[in-house]
């Protein structure tokens, strides 16, 4: 949606940016395909 990571951690009330990325940060399948093709060219 655009936000940052930080912020909504900070907004979620976690003390670690890494507690949120670990519950709510999960890459799906478009998003993997897309980091490879960009390392591929």
């Amino acid at each position: 949606m655009g936000s940052d990571y930080k912020t909504v951690s900070d907004l979620l009330g976690h003390a670690d940016v890494k507690t949120t990325l670990n519950l709510y940060v999960h890459p799906g399948m478009a998003q993997k395909k897309a980091c490879v093709n960009g390392l591929v060219g």
